[in-house]
This record gives C-alpha cells, structure tokens and sequence, in this order.
C-alpha cells in the first residue's frame, strides 16, 4: 500500500526538472588579499619608523645626560686645577703636608756667574765664512 501511494504521488506531481544552477563567477579573491597586505606592511613600516624615532629620542635624552655630568665633572676639575695653581695653596700643601720650611741663611749658597758672549761678533762670523770657503776652495783645487 504505500508502494501504491508512492507511485500515485509520484504521477501525481509533475517532474521536477532540474535546472541547471546559474554559474557563480569566482570572485577574484587575490585582489583583496594583496590589499589587506599592502596595507599590513604599510602600517608595519610606519609602527617600525615610530619606534626607531623614540629609540633615537631615549639615546638622545641618555647623552644628554652623560654630557650633563662630563660637564660637571671638568668644571670640578677645573676649580681643583685653579686651587692648585694658586701660589698660597701650594706654600700651605708643602708646609703642612711635605713639612718644607724656607731655608736659613747658613743653607744657601750663591753662584757667581760672568757674562758670557754666546753671540759671535761680526768679525768672528765672516772670518768663520772665510775658512769654510777656503775649505771648499780646498777640496775643489784636489778635484782639478
């Protein structure tokens, strides 16, 4: 019996013809996966470049820094050289610390010294000129 009902609804219903499906065009999928990379690397390389300029930024806040404390460091070093080149302050380091007192008159002793003429006179320099020409005249009368 329901074989019977089947094949009664069976001629009953028109057949369904299958029509055929509309073909989907296949999108082009690359394209929106080139610009959602593109724009990946893009924003990649400006978040890189933002970084680099806050590196740059703490190296330069760092040598600011370290140029603040050399600065520091050589006017210290130039206040201890002008203490040290005060005249006063050495008399006081090498009587306190290297216990040096002036010397007593018995201590000293005095060098006298005649003037000399380093400088040769006129007549010593040309007869000095004379007796190197002569030499040479020398030599050039052995060459001939």
């Amino acid at each position: 019996m329901v074989v019977a009902q089947r094949e009664f609804y069976e001629e009953q219903m028109p057949k369904r013809q299958l029509e055929p499906r509309p073909k989907v065009k296949k999108r082009n999928r690359i394209k929106p996966i080139l610009i959602v990379m593109l724009m990946f690397i893009t924003f990649s390389a400006l978040v890189s470049r933002h970084v680099q300029i806050i590196n740059a930024n703490y190296e330069l806040l760092d040598m600011k820094k370290e140029l603040a404390q050399v600065q520091k460091v050589n006017d210290d070093l130039t206040l201890q050289l002008t203490m040290a080149n005060n005249i006063d302050n050495i008399e006081k380091i090498a009587r306190t610390k290297l216990h040096m007192h002036y010397p007593e008159p018995s201590q000293t002793a005095y060098i006298h010294i005649s003037p000399k003429d380093d400088k040769p006179t006129e007549e010593q320099a040309v007869a000095e000129s004379r007796q190197h020409k002569s030499l040479w005249a020398i030599i050039y009368g052995l060459l001939d």
